[in-house]
């Protein structure tokens, strides 16, 4: 990846994913870690290692809210031209989403947020996880970045359909 629309995907379609495990576990985040990085091995100028920590005032699993943080925090360290090789995202301070309620101090009752994330979720059971996406991320099939999988051994450890099937004869 060489330019920040390609590391905005990135982290676009990461946010999206982790917001998606999140909600599908009943889990919420109050921090995420994003970083991008070269190659310690490459030959060009030197090695950079970007990584930011971002808090959240109320715990979430809005994608929206997850990738909107990315961007606004790690997007203006990003210098465009370097071939950056790792990007990700980590979410952190995990909760149940039954162990949290927000407490009433003003006696104001905050709008709930719109189910940005419900919506994205039923769409990509219905048309496939790539189908929808926020940003620049979704409506593509085939990145260039993506990690290769095409000779990825079996997941017999933690995929049934993929067990090792032996026949006597």
């Amino acid at each position: 990846m060489t330019t920040v629309a390609e590391l905005e995907e990135v982290l676009s379609v990461y946010t999206q994913r982790a917001a998606a495990r999140l909600r599908g576990q009943g889990s919420l985040t109050r921090m995420m870690r994003c970083f991008a990085a070269t190659s310690p091995f490459a030959t060009e100028a030197g090695h950079t290692n970007h990584v930011v920590s971002i808090a959240f005032p109320e715990p979430t699993d809005d994608a929206t809210t997850l990738y909107r943080a990315a961007i606004a925090a790690l997007g203006p360290q990003l210098e465009p031209g370097k071939r950056y090789v790792r990007a990700g995202v980590t979410l952190m301070e995990l909760t149940p989403r039954a162990e949290h309620a927000s407490l009433d101090v003003f006696g104001e009752v905050a709008a709930a947020p719109p189910a940005y994330g419900d919506v994205l979720d039923r769409i990509a059971g219905k048309f496939g996880d790539e189908s929808l996406g926020l940003g620049v991320a979704g409506l593509r099939h085939r990145r260039g970045w993506a990690m290769k999988r095409d000779m990825v051994s079996p997941r017999a450890t933690t995929h049934w359909d993929e067990l090792a099937t032996v026949t006597a004869r």
